[in-house]
């Protein structure tokens, strides 16, 4: 992700913009860890995540989608026969 030109981090040219479409290609977007100008530093798995989460945004903002329509909530997640909230009896 870097301007078409070039800059300090990536001199040799970006592929796509800061909103992850393809240079020179209407309605494209690219959405994977070849969009990073460098290494990433940390966990790749989650770097992948936050890039794909982004990634949805940007494309829901493109169609018109704004405000609470975007709002991304982590949902709770119980396991297969696991109880909770439970009163103790």
């Amino acid at each position: 992700m870097a301007p078409r030109e070039g800059s300090s981090i990536a001199p040799h040219g970006g592929v796509v913009d800061e909103r992850l479409n393809v240079h020179g290609v209407k309605g494209l977007k690219v959405c994977d860890l070849s969009i990073c100008p460098d290494n990433v530093g940390c966990n790749t798995f989650s770097t992948a995540l936050l890039v794909g989460e982004k990634c949805a945004v940007l494309a829901a903002e493109d169609m018109g989608y704004s405000g609470d329509a975007l709002k991304m909530e982590v949902p709770t997640y119980q396991a297969p026969g696991e109880f909770v909230n439970l009163a103790r009896l």
